[in-house]
Parts: C-alpha cells; sequence; structure tokens
C-alpha cells in the first residue's frame, strides 16, 4: 500500500505547474498541445484567447486511444506468434517430404543396384559356362595336339598313313 501511494505522490508531483510551483496541472491548452494550471489559463497573458479542456478529458480519451492501440498491438503479436507457429510447421513439413523424398530415392537406388546385381550374375554364369566349355576345347585340343605329335614322332610312314582318317 505504500507503494502505491509513493506512486501516486511521485506521479501528482509531477503534474505540478512549472511555472507556479504549488498549483496542479488541470487544464489543456489545445493551441499550444501544452498542459497548464487554471492560473496560467486565466491569468498568465500566454494563453489568452486559446482553447482548453479539461485535463481529466484530455487524459481519459488519450488514455483510452493508448489502449485501444495496445490492444490492437496485442492482436497483431497473436497473430505474429501464429505465423511463426506456421512457419515452423511448414518448415517441419518441408523437411519430413525432403526426408520422405531422400528416402525413396535410396529405395530405388538400392532396387537398381540389386537388379543390376541379379543381371550380372546371370551374365557371369553364362560367361562361366562359356569360359568353361572353351578351356575344356582347350585341353582336347591340346591333347589331341600331342597325340599327333607323339604320332609323327614314333610311328613309321605307313602307319601315319593308316591312321590318316582318325
Amino acid at each position: 500500500m505504500a507503494n502505491k501511494s509513493s506512486q501516486l505522490l511521485s506521479s501528482n508531483d509531477k503534474d505540478l505547474c512549472p511555472t507556479h510551483c504549488e498549483e496542479k496541472l488541470s487544464v489543456y491548452c489545445w493551441t499550444c498541445k501544452t498542459c497548464i494550471c487554471h492560473r496560467c489559463a486565466l491569468f498568465g497573458g500566454t494563453h489568452t484567447n486559446h482553447s482548453f479542456k479539461q485535463l481529466e478529458l484530455v487524459y481519459e480519451t488519450h488514455l483510452s486511444q493508448v489502449k485501444e492501440e495496445v490492444s490492437q498491438l496485442r492482436t497483431r503479436l497473436v497473430e505474429l506468434v501464429g505465423f511463426v507457429s506456421d512457419v515452423e510447421q511448414n518448415v517441419e513439413v518441408v523437411r519430413s517430404a525432403k526426408d520422405e523424398k531422400v528416402r525413396e530415392i535410396r529405395n530405388a537406388v538400392e532396387l537398381m543396384v540389386s537388379r543390376l546385381d541379379a543381371q550380372l550374375k546371370v551374365k557371369l554364369i553364362s560367361l562361366m559356362r562359356q569360359k568353361n566349355a572353351l578351356t575344356l576345347e582347350t585341353e582336347q585340343l591340346e591333347h589331341l595336339l600331342q597325340e599327333i605329335e607323339h604320332q609323327l614322332n614314333s610311328c613309321s610312314r605307313s602307319q601315319l598313313i593308316s591312321k590318316s582318317p582318325e
């Protein structure tokens, strides 16, 4: 309670007229756009023929405008927080979509690699069969050549002529 009364006192101290130090500011001069005391308004001479309004009414109007602007600012703040939340959600959606696409691409690549491996295996089996057949034929030819050379070296002319059909 003492804190609130000291705030009121300090606020009231600030609402004293700089010209008439003991007088409270109670009038608003529309012409000068300044707060003055009733003595400045009536007897000061500097505000002759000016337009005045009761300071309390001007304050209430001003306070109402400030509160309305504060309300609009709070509404805008809520909007902005919502927008930030929406952007964060969009960021998460984009990241998730990217991760999903990466998974799809990896799966597609793995499937392609698997198919290539299967094709390679089939081709290697075919090539190995060809190689084995060629190796077998090569061995048979070498064996035949050795046999022919052996007969050329060891058989007589007549024996060679007789083995000619073989």
